[in-house]
């Protein structure tokens, strides 16, 4: 995320940002990927699983996700 705002200086939030949201909600969203049969309401019982992919994944795949879940999490056309 750091090298997204680097990289977008004028994109700023008027309020605060939880970053394990974000995360979280970035490593939901490859665990959703990274399979067409993975369900939503399967989260729960595959997230030990879906964080070892997460981290797994290549640094640029970990910030391509992060910054969908950002984008998704505020609703905006922020560039990825």
């Amino acid at each position: 995320l750091m090298a997204f705002f680097e990289a977008n200086p004028n994109v700023c939030f008027d309020d605060h940002i939880a970053l394990d949201v974000v995360i979280g909600h970035a490593v939901r969203l490859g665990w959703l990927e990274q399979d067409p049969s993975h369900q939503l309401s399967d989260y729960g019982s595959n997230k030990a699983a879906a964080w070892d992919g997460f981290y797994r994944a290549s640094p640029t795949r970990c910030r391509e996700l992060c910054v969908e879940a950002l984008h998704q999490l505020v609703d905006s056309d922020i560039a990825a």
